[in-house]
């Protein structure tokens, strides 16, 4: 047993113990993870793959008579949860560990640099692609670290050199190119992780100009995998034919932990050749998973696509028998006795095939069809029954794919079925958010670690407009969570979004083609329900305003119930209530809502009906109030003005 963690040990001796964890030979779990990464890999993109080194369709057989058919239905049903779990654009809220005034305008910031992280960095595509590989491979993973050269230059130090201000560096690492001790129970045990990534040895070079002789010594990625070309099945083929300027470079990260307090980071190549070796900044392991179904007491997880390929398998070789049959014998075959004097050159594209008919048979003459090419009708049926179990398996109803089940012609019951398509997806779609919400408060925390010097961030407004935000790293100090902002699953499926439109088509509030259409494309109601959110919107952005500390001023035009209520909010917190830097704060939000107050008073009441109902209407001439100069003075009889024209209410 040794005297101290590997962790702790002098680098070299670190480098070494860890120069075969990607060894598929010497690590058994290796061997077993990559014989199941090569089966689906191969699987799942089996059409591209055969596709790659033939033309066309494949045959086998001594002659070449059979024909391999794939139909890659299990590809399309994985596409298809894929396609559901990721549907719904990234949107998230940033929740800060104190409530009073400047952590409302940390939160502001937050937000936005998700926003921009969101755009930027191209998250939902790089999530799309971790969803894909969990599918697949079982696990993936999200790397989100510092890159101190990313980001705008800034400025340029002594040797001219120009210097960027860094940026995070958001990567999807496929599981075969990560390694760590896999025989725990929960992620969250996980102390250190080794990653595999590939990088130009030339830029590593102006890099460590000093260790230009090492780096031009490393063996290329090709080098590498041909040297264990059998064990990996060849199934990288890209990394069969990199060019000779890529190489693999390994980071070992360790958290810190009672043992390691710092944490640890080191970067090397093979050959052991040590680029850093430096303490962990991040005090956290930049790496999470996406695992939506964990294999007990291992950090593995299990691929669905793995329960789909044998049903795959099979329905190829159910439709290679039966192209196979259509291509043999398509043609029209004719049993042509000899000696019927029929001159075979008269009927063209066929097969005819000569015999001897036995005497005084009926029609021993005549020339008959051979039906060969009919198959069995169970072959047809088996294929149907393979693609059931696979509808079965992963969850994905025949409603996602575009199909309605017989029978069902309600459309409240197609966006039931549909509804519980995404309920059976649970498990994929939890993950995903899991992971997302770890990504992006990861991403924040580097930030706040990071980030020095004053950057920009663009804050979306009222109507789309848009405010530029300075900040530093320092300015997000007290945002400890992040929640991603989920819609109605029913929104997420064309059945689901019909219903929704008929929903509010009944209840009056849509009350156009347009919007409609906005909301059986896109599922977003705000274009049917704009005019009462607009108000919502106007007041919240209202509130911005005045924790900013900017003037608001409140119009005749408003609906002052919602103002006064949005307005209210920013003042049910005890916390705010109590702290003397938001005596300001809490005397404009006072002094707004009395100026909505006291326009409610004064406010005309045909205005009042045309803002609540839209509709112009007078008042009767009775409940009409008429100047003070117009009222005789000693009585109650009035005097009508000449011009006034008198007009009954209805």
């Amino acid at each position: 047993m040794k005297s101290i963690y590997f962790a702790q040990q002098e680098v070299e001796e670190l480098v070494e113990e860890l120069s075969n964890a990607f060894s598929i030979d010497s690590v058994v779990s290796n061997q077993q993870l990559t014989q199941l990464w090569s089966r689906n890999y191969r699987g799942f993109y089996a059409d591209f793959l055969d596709n790659l080194s033939n033309d066309g369709l494949q045959y086998s057989g001594e002659q070449g008579e059979m024909v391999d058919m794939r139909v890659n239905q299990a590809q399309s049903f994985t596409n298809q949860l894929k396609a559901l779990v990721t549907k719904q654009r990234l949107n998230f809220d940033v929740i800060t560990s104190n409530n009073d005034s400047g952590s409302m305008s940390t939160a502001k910031i937050g937000k936005a640099v998700a926003d921009s992280i969101i755009k930027n960095h191209y998250l939902e595509r790089k999530a799309k692609k971790a969803v894909e590989q969990g599918l697949v491979f079982g696990t993936s993973f999200i790397a989100t670290t510092w890159n101190p050269g990313g980001g705008v230059a800034y400025t340029v130090d002594d040797q001219g050199e120009v210097i960027g201000d860094g940026d995070i560096s958001i990567k999807v690492i496929p599981p075969w190119d990560i390694h760590y001790n896999k025989r725990l129970n929960d992620w969250d045990e996980l102390d250190w992780v080794v990653i595999r990534e590939k990088a130009n040895r030339w830029d590593l070079i102006a890099l460590y100009p000093d260790l230009e002789e090492e780096l031009l010594g490393v063996a290329t990625i090709r080098e590498t995998i041909q040297a264990d070309e059998e064990a990996y099945h060849s199934f990288l083929l890209d990394e069969l034919n990199d060019d000779e300027d890529t190489i693999y470079v390994h980071k070992f990260m360790h958290k810190a932990t009672a043992s390691m307090p710092q944490g640890r980071v080191v970067t090397y190549c093979s050959g052991g050749i040590v680029l850093e070796d430096t303490i962990n900044l991040y005090e956290f392991l930049p790496i999470t998973p996406y695992c939506p179904v964990q294999v007990t007491n291992y950090l593995i997880g299990y691929p669905m696509f793995t329960s789909l390929l044998p049903l795959q398998e099979m329905i190829d070789a159910n439709y290679s028998a039966i192209s196979t049959n259509q291509m043999n014998f398509g043609i029209q075959n004719i049993l042509n006795p000899n000696g019927n004097n029929l001159n075979v050159n008269d009927i063209e594209g066929c097969r005819f095939i000569g015999y001897d008919p036995l005497v005084n048979a009926e029609g021993g003459g005549k020339p008959e069809a051979l039906q060969l090419a009919q198959s069995a009708p169970e072959l047809f049926n088996f294929s149907n029954m393979l693609k059931m179990n696979m509808q079965e398996m992963s969850g994905v109803s025949e409603v996602l794919r575009g199909t309605t089940p017989s029978g069902v012609t309600s459309g409240v019951a197609i966006a039931t079925l549909a509804a519980n398509s995404v309920e059976n997806a649970s498990d994929y779609i939890h993950s995903y958010v899991s992971m997302l919400e770890e990504v992006m408060l990861k991403c924040l925390k580097i930030y706040k670690k990071f980030v020095t010097v004053e950057r920009t961030v663009d804050v979306a407004g009222f109507n789309n407009s848009y405010e530029v935000l300075e900040f530093k790293g320092e300015d997000l100090r007290t945002i400890n969570t992040v929640r991603m902002v989920t819609s109605n699953p029913l929104a997420q499926t064309l059945p689901g979004r019909i219903t929704i439109a008929q929903e509010l088509l009944g209840a009056g509030l849509i009350t156009n083609v347009k919007e409609y259409l906005d909301v059986l494309n896109t599922g977003n109601v705000d274009s049917a329900t704009e005019s009462n959110s607009e108000e919502l919107d106007l007041s919240r952005a209202e509130n911005n305003m005045l924790t900013d500390g900017n003037p608001v001023i409140a119009t005749v035009l408003d609906d002052h119930a919602t103002h006064i209520l949005q307005h209210r909010k920013l003042l049910q917190n005890p916390t705010l209530r109590f702290d003397p830097q938001a005596r300001d704060l809490i005397a404009r939000v006072t002094e707004h809502i009395q100026e909505h107050v006291e326009l409610v008073n004064s406010q005309d009441p045909v205005l009042t009906t045309i803002l609540q109902t839209g509709v112009a209407q007078p008042l009767p001439v009775e409940q009409t109030t008429l100047p003070p100069d117009q009222v005789e003075e000693g009585g109650d009889d009035l005097a009508m003005p000449e011009n006034l024209e008198v007009i009954q209410g209805e």
